[in-house]
């Protein structure tokens, strides 16, 4: 199976490479819009740079998309020409005209879509969501998230290429979990951002919160609020509030901690379930037609993006922001 990676961009695809090369009969190609990133990337991780676009697409049997957020068109567009099936980093698109645009070119040519959401894939989170669905914890209330992490710096603190900063990159992943496990949309958002960890242009720590259909409440931390010396990257947890129960998840719990005799220094270990292993085989089993049953699809990733785009529009006007309903929705 030929799998073709459309930039070297992402500060994920370099783990996605190495998963790829761990897997039996994966030939991975990189294209690049930055042709000197894409040369040295490809050197670096020993895998076949392809200048000419066309000829890598005609090639591949799948494509995952790691650009900037800005140029996720640029790589989709060939794809869709193909009906070949991608899977795009998130979010969707810097803005909802951009998102709407791609939804309507995918879904016109019937071009599997899919979003690289990989919480979906830790088992806590499936089993969550049965629970939930099964009434086990009654009704739901209320829920309360994480998702802390350092700024990456690079084009993530560049508006244009990003479209924001942690509010962007760090809101997405546990919106679409809450949405995806209660089953209810976003109607109203209310945030407040600031800028001064980084002194960056775009944002670093952010507060949402969120009401859901049916009143549900929500509370979500995105913000880049770990240094570069934390023990870890970051966290992702959750709280789900309901009549019956409570559920309190933290994801990467799974670790070991180590501590130095001889220095003042403390390390992380993460020895829990690789989401992204899981995301990136079932996005492979997808490719060969079998249905897909984690995967978040392109809509979902737009719904995530709406959302998360009403969050810049609360922040910047202090009052909260109602949200119309999504497309095919009652």
């Amino acid at each position: 199976m030929n799998i073709l990676i459309g930039s070297a961009a992402h500060v994920h695809t370099a783990g996605y490479v190495n998963i790829l090369r761990r897997m039996k009969n994966i030939q991975i190609g990189l294209i690049d819009h930055d042709t000197h990133r894409g040369e040295e990337a490809a050197r670096n991780w020993q895998i076949r740079y392809m200048p000419s676009w066309d000829e890598a697409y005609d090639q591949a049997d799948g494509l995952i998309v790691c650009s900037e957020t800005a140029y996720h068109l640029n790589y989709i567009t060939p794809a869709a020409r193909r009906r070949l099936p991608t899977l795009c980093e998130k979010p969707l698109a810097v803005d909802n005209r951009q998102g709407e645009e791609l939804l309507q070119m995918t879904q016109s040519t019937t071009t599997p879509l899919y979003m690289a959401l990989p919480v979906r894939f830790l088992p806590v989170f499936q089993q969550l969501k049965r629970v939930v669905e099964a009434g086990d914890l009654g009704r739901i209330y209320a829920l309360n998230a994480t998702n802390h992490g350092y700024c990456p710096g690079g084009w993530f603190t560049d508006r244009g290429e990003a479209g924001g900063g942690a509010v962007m990159d760090h809101t997405i992943h546990l919106l679409d979990i809450m949405r995806w496990i209660t089953g209810k949309n976003v109607r109203q958002v209310y945030a407040e951002t600031s800028h001064g960890l980084y002194n960056t242009r775009v944002e670093d720590t952010a507060l949402l919160t969120l009401t859901f259909d049916d009143d549900v409440m929500a509370v979500l931390d995105p913000s880049w609020s770990r240094p570069r010396g934390f023990h870890t990257w970051g966290d992702i947890t959750l709280s789900v509030i309901g009549s019956a129960g409570t559920v309190d998840i933290d994801a990467l719990a799974p670790s070991i901690q180590r501590y130095s005799s001889e220095a003042i220094t403390h390390q992380s270990f993460y020895y829990g379930p690789d989401m992204n292993r899981n995301m990136l085989e079932e996005f492979l089993e997808v490719i060969q037609h079998a249905p897909p049953r984690w995967l978040a699809s392109g809509q979902e990733g737009f719904q995530a993006l709406t959302a998360t785009l009403a969050a810049y529009q609360s922040a910047a006007t202090h009052q909260p922001v109602v949200l119309d309903p999504p497309r095919g929705s009652q």
